[in-house]
Formats: structure tokens, C-alpha cells, sequence
């Protein structure tokens, strides 16, 4: 599992995604809502790259965690109910662990859009 992440990272997700988003991230405005959906994909990217990688690599995940800033952190979707309950007041999220976040969870409903892939077939 961990050779297959490893080759998505380096093939799919920086050799092509990456590349292609980088002008959108650094081109566009600080609230234009292209750079805003980017910040959310690559925020998604990370989140579920720590939570795969994190039963195999768990001190490096956890240090990985530990740096990403707050406001990134925050918008990690967890399930209802799961994971620890923020405080406003307080930078707990230092204190947290990589795994109170809970499992990836792949909903195909959601992540598969038939038009997207019809548009991925033409571009690959």
C-alpha cells in the first residue's frame, strides 16, 4: 500500500496535478475562488495522505500534523461526531493527534462525476 501511495504522489499528484494547479495557486487572488478551491483540494490531499500514511508512518505523519498550521487543520472534514471538539480559545489542535481525525471514507456518490471523468479521458 505504502510503494502505491508513494507512486501516486509522485506520478499523478506531482507530476501532474500539482503542476497544473501551481499557476492558479500563485496567479490568482488571495480570495479569487479559483485559488480558494485549490487550497480546499490540496487541504483534502493532505488530510487523507496523513490519515493513509499514518498506521505505517506514524511519527512522521504526526509530526507532518503537528506543523500544518491551524486554519488548515480546522478544515479537515471529519465525520459527525468523531474527532476531538474544538475550543476557540485555546491552540488544542497542537495537543491532538493525527488519528482522533478518523479513517479516510470514500464515498463514490460524492468523488465520482461521470462528466469529470468523460473530461479526464480527453486531457489523459
Amino acid at each position: 500500500a505504502v510503494s502505491e501511495i508513494n507512486h501516486f504522489v509522485n506520478t499523478r499528484l506531482s507530476a501532474y496535478y500539482l503542476d497544473i494547479s501551481k499557476d492558479r495557486l500563485y496567479a490568482e487572488g488571495a480570495s479569487s475562488p479559483e485559488r480558494r478551491t485549490g487550497q480546499f483540494v490540496l487541504t483534502l490531499i493532505l488530510e487523507n495522505l496523513l490519515k493513509a500514511l499514518a498506521p505505517v508512518a506514524p511519527h512522521m505523519c504526526q509530526e507532518m500534523y503537528h506543523f500544518t498550521p491551524k486554519g488548515v487543520i480546522d478544515g479537515f472534514l471529519s465525520v459527525e461526531g468523531e474527532g476531538p471538539e474544538k475550543d476557540d480559545d485555546c491552540d488544542e489542535h497542537r495537543l491532538e493527534c493525527v488519528f482522533t481525525h478518523g479513517w479516510f471514507r470514500y464515498d463514490p456518490e460524492l468523488w465520482c462525476s461521470k462528466d469529470v471523468v468523460d473530461k479526464m479521458k480527453v486531457i489523459s
